[in-house]
């Protein structure tokens, strides 16, 4: 009995030793690889939407097959003040393995494909027109292990529980192999360049963070029979990088790997979410232009079921620089952790400058949300310029590369009133770079352009610019420039730092004729005087109002773009010349400005304003 006993124990310790003893969920079937697909792109990066259509269409096409991490790294990378930051702190050590040479690139389980190199023979870089191909061929090598996992995300405490087994079918031809798990996030809305949908493209699998550091963490028996597992508890932050980590949209790639290079096989798995809430309707987004143009804004936003609870729905209250609320009830069956894009009726736009659009949810299914700290958002944006006269004039100068600039001005309609440069650039949308000096209509280097142009009638209108490169009008290449004024007015646009498209729009709105005019019932008022002008940035800005009895005087200062930058209420109490009203204004960029005022009786004035440099 003693023998048998010994030799029970034996086999006990030899289970354990393998580890065969934690394999519960991970198959132990020999299986082929799934392909890790690591892309490498940014935000200002032109054809980075086309890599993430045939990186998604990959993964379509071979359903839990495919692992997808993007990477945000390299110099089209780095965000516009105010943007989201899609950055990994990782990024830059593992594309440095990579050998790419430019953007997008990716790479297939970090390996080398002969003939498919995108930069020197033997690196792992490849251009996405070789990332099909390399996935094919990586689909259909064996993997010597096998992963499974299973997860779970409390929606209230932020916890992650996560559980990964892994089990090798064959032995590993390196003597350690290494398991890395990452943190990536769905559906970050912002800017992409080429992405056509403004500051509101949906950036999917961006990679945040690794559980297991920069390498992963060491698995150093990786021979055929071993099966391991692994448990973490994490509480995720609120962001990453300042970006709201919004845990409905969190997804995990697990993957092991031979070192820093080889991966083996990956597997990519959503957690289980878990709310306490009985009800919760969240807010996700508010969704709207960022100029706008028009009467009124008819917002669009999203919201999330992160109730137990069905939601069957939702009041929704908003409202315009804290100004009467319109009010709108939803009614649909939501699912939990179901999202729905709501679109709202028509607000009036009574101002014009920056604003504020503010929007709350309540009474889900008509009662108490249990979660209210998820109600609310406000979102910024600035109504489009304005244009009085209807002959406006576009001066445009171009850089040194003149032949991949193409311009128009399109109504609501998206009818193209006027246009001028490369053909050629204007049928591709910009950014395909395939434009040359011979071209329909191409400009030459460094040229400057004047076109007048006559709008038919009141409304909305865009400007769009186009580069063929994707490199804007400045300031690399030239100094190029564009910028649209009312026919003998001051500018209302004007740019020249964009990527492939800039779209600039603005109105126009002619004044009424009446049979008397403000200035008659204010006693025929001079037209204001505002001085220095031009006034050096940091200087004092006096007003002058000749003529003009006492009064309450109300004034707004706005860029070139039609954005308010300061404002001010002050009362007029001069009726001379001499009578100098200093007027409040912080140190603002070098530019063309527009200040407009209006007094008490209902007279309003506009005077163009060029602030310069400070000494």
């Amino acid at each position: 009995m003693k023998l048998i006993r010994a030799y029970q124990l034996l086999i006990l310790f030899f289970l354990f030793a393998t580890g065969l003893h934690s394999q519960t969920i991970v198959s132990t079937s020999p299986q082929n690889r799934h392909a890790v697909l690591e892309e490498f792109g940014g935000v200002n990066c032109v054809y980075c939407p086309e890599g993430h259509a045939i990186s998604e269409g990959i993964q379509q096409s071979n359903p839990d097959r495919v692992v997808l991490l993007n990477y945000q790294v390299g110099p089209y990378a780095s965000p516009e003040p105010g943007d989201p930051d899609l950055q990994s702190p990782y990024g830059a050590d593992i594309k440095a393995q990579t050998g790419l040479i430019g953007y997008p690139a990716a790479t297939l389980n970090r390996l080398v494909f002969p003939g498919l190199e995108q930069g020197a023979p033997g690196t792992t870089a490849l251009s996405r027109n070789n990332w099909s191909e390399a996935a094919a061929q990586t689909l259909n090598l064996p993997s010597p292990v096998n992963i499974a996992a299973q997860a779970s995300l409390n929606i209230a405490t932020r916890e992650l529980n996560l559980y990964i087994e892994y089990y090798y079918t064959a032995n590993s031809a390196a003597p350690s192999n290494r398991l890395n798990v990452a943190i990536l996030q769905n559906n970050i809305l912002g800017p992409q360049l080429g992405g056509s949908q403004s500051n509101h493209y949906p950036h999917q699998h961006v990679v945040r963070d690794f559980l297991t550091g920069q390498w992963g963490e060491l698995i150093s028996n990786p021979v055929a029979g071993y099966a391991g597992s692994r448990t973490f508890t994490i509480n995720l932050p609120a962001a990453y990088l300042n970006v709201p980590a919004d845990l409905a949209n969190i997804e995990l790639a697990i993957f092991i790997s031979e070192g820093q290079q080889h991966i083996l096989t990956g597997i990519q798995i959503k957690p289980t979410l878990q709310s306490p809430y009985l009800r919760d309707a969240h807010l996700l987004s508010v969704i709207t232009d960022p100029v706008y143009c028009g009467e009124s804004i008819s917002p669009l936003i999203n919201i999330r079921n992160d109730g137990q609870q069905p939601l069957y729905s939702v009041a929704i209250t908003y409202n315009i620089n804290g100004g009467a609320p319109a009010q709108h009830i939803w009614y649909g069956s939501l699912a939990p952790f179901s999202s729905q894009p709501i679109s709202l009726p028509p607000i009036p736009l009574e101002v014009q400058g920056q604003i504020s659009l503010w929007v709350s949810l309540s009474a889900p299914n008509n009662d108490l949300d249990h979660n209210p700290s998820n109600d609310e958002l406000e979102v910024m944006l600035n109504t489009a310029p304005i244009s009085t006269i209807p002959e406006i004039r576009l001066d445009l100068r171009t850089d040194d590369y003149g032949y991949e600039t193409y311009w128009e001005i399109t109504n609501e309609l998206g009818d193209v009133l006027a246009s001028g440069g490369n053909e050629v650039v204007g049928q591709t949308d910009g950014g395909s770079r395939i434009a040359t000096p011979f071209d329909p209509g191409a400009y030459g280097n460094n040229q400057f352009i004047t076109t007048t142009i006559s709008l038919p009638e009141d409304g909305c209108y865009t400007l769009r610019v186009l580069d063929d490169f994707g490199d804007g009008m400045c300031c690399f290449y030239g100094n190029g420039f564009y910028r649209l004024r009312p026919q003998g007015g001051s500018v209302i646009i004007y740019g020249n730092e964009f990527g492939a498209l800039d779209v600039r729009p603005f109105r126009l709105r002619t004044p009424l004729v009446s049979a008397h005019t403000p200035a008659e019932d204010a006693g025929d008022a001079l037209p204001p005087k505002l001085w220095p002008n031009p006034l050096q940035s940091g200087e004092s800005l006096y007003l002058s109002l000749p003529g003009s009895k006492p009064q309450p005087l109300s004034w707004q200062l706005l860029d070139a773009a039609g954005r308010e930058r300061c404002s001010g209420q002050d009362t007029w109490l001069g009726s001379q010349p001499a009578d100098a009203l200093r007027l409040d204004i912080p140190a603002l960029p070098a530019g063309y400005y527009l200040w407009r005022a209006r007094l008490s009786d209902g007279l309003f004035f506009t005077q163009p304003l060029l602030i310069l440099p400070a000494n």
